[in-house]
């Protein structure tokens, strides 16, 4: 009989290759910027924050709009 967490294990593994297999268009899932574009975990405040769907956010803000396009635009990225 397999242990539980064997079981863990073996789903966890199930689902990570799952998710290598989700690639549109040259973009892995990992790069997208809606993390949840599947629905398959809460869309709540809480859920998102532990996702990192919030990183860098709070960083954003106070950078202001200017902040944000001088940025961009020494960047150099286009599109």
């Amino acid at each position: 009989a397999r242990s539980a967490r064997g079981l863990h294990a073996s789903a966890a593994s199930a689902a990570e290759d799952d998710q290598h297999l989700r690639v549109h268009g040259g973009l892995a899932d990992e790069d997208r910027i809606f993390s949840n574009l599947y629905g398959e975990s809460d869309w709540r405040l809480g859920d998102a924050v532990k996702r990192g769907d919030w990183y860098k956010t709070k960083d954003l803000l106070w950078m202001g709009p200017e902040g944000i396009i001088g940025d961009m635009k020494a960047s150099g990225v286009r599109g």
